[in-house]
């Protein structure tokens, strides 16, 4: 999978995910805006509204270097059910495995359970799809 964002303003970004179905070609997008409510005191601390109308979900920058990786967890609640997602997003298709542990650590220390984490390789993705499509009509 993949994650695009476009800076709108200071506090506002437009947000595109991507995606390719596991054991399949399948591409799938989902597009809508970030913001920061509170730009001062937690920088990254967004909130994503990816359909109109429903409650906003968390997307913490809990870690990152800025240049390899990033650790998110977000969390979101809509008609009755909740989901809770951490990743582990790199620039590196291959990651190594300091780069994984340095994220584990700092999920650990926010006291997001990691046992139940499941990898997914990117080694033979083709994100060539990806960028033919956007979320502009």
């Amino acid at each position: 999978s993949d994650s695009r964002f476009v800076l709108l303003d200071e506090t506002t970004l437009n947000v595109r995910n991507v995606a390719i179905t596991v054991g399949n070609t399948e591409f799938t997008q989902v597009c809508g805006y970030a913001w920061q409510p509170e730009e001062e005191t937690d920088p990254g601390k967004l909130l994503v509204e990816f359909r109109p109308g429903s409650p906003p979900g968390t997307y913490w920058i809990l870690g990152t270097d800025y240049d390899n990786y990033a650790c998110v967890y977000g969390c979101s609640q809509y008609d009755g059910y909740t989901n809770l997602a951490a990743s582990i997003l790199t620039r590196d298709p291959s990651p190594t495995l300091e780069t994984l542990e340095q994220c584990l650590d700092i999920f650990i220390a926010n006291g997001v359970e990691v046992a139940d984490f499941i990898p997914f390789p990117q080694e033979n993705c083709n994100y060539d799809v990806i960028d033919s499509q956007s979320c502009e009509k």
